[in-house]
């Protein structure tokens, strides 16, 4: 039940418990305490889900990175097509859900995403050397360009500064 208090002086301090609600409107509290709580959970799982998909999107724009072309010595100064499609997504994701949900909850969708993005990228050098044969310089000059395109794009986001 809800114990209300009196703004009313009282000898034993500035407030005193107001009687107890008649039981209609006390059973009306309960049930809406319970929808708090319901929709709290959903709430919660909504959030959680959002946190998934945030990193699922992560996965689906890094996948092709060993099917790329690193052949040409070219003097591209961007980052690949598909980095720049991430940063992207990522931004505009920070941004919609900033204007919707307090600061701590943002941060809880993104904590997390250098480490993720750090970890698809080193896994992904094995799958590099056995579609490439090597490592070689091209390799390294637009695996940095894009290392440092994903790194800018991290510390832009309002929430994280992990990297």
């Amino acid at each position: 039940t809800i114990s209300a208090l009196s703004r009313e002086s009282s000898p034993g301090g500035p407030f005193r418990p107001l009687p107890p609600m008649p039981p209609a409107l006390g059973a009306a509290a309960q049930s809406l305490s319970v929808l708090e709580e319901r929709f709290r959970a959903l709430g919660g799982k909504c959030l959680m889900l959002l946190r998934g998909e945030v990193r699922v999107h992560c996965f689906f724009f890094l996948q092709d990175i060993a099917k790329s072309s690193y052949w040409a010595a070219d003097a591209q100064v961007e980052a690949e097509p598909w980095i720049q499609a991430l940063n992207k997504d990522l931004s505009t994701a920070e941004e919609n859900v900033s204007r919707l949900l307090p600061a701590v909850k943002v941060r809880y969708l993104f904590e997390g995403l250098p480490q993720l993005i750090s970890t698809i990228l080193i896994r992904t050098l094995p799958k590099l050397m056995a579609e490439h044969g090597t490592i070689n310089r091209n390799i390294i000059n637009k695996m940095s360009r894009n290392v440092f395109a994903l790194q800018q794009n991290m510390t832009d986001l309002a929430v994280s500064k992990e990297i």
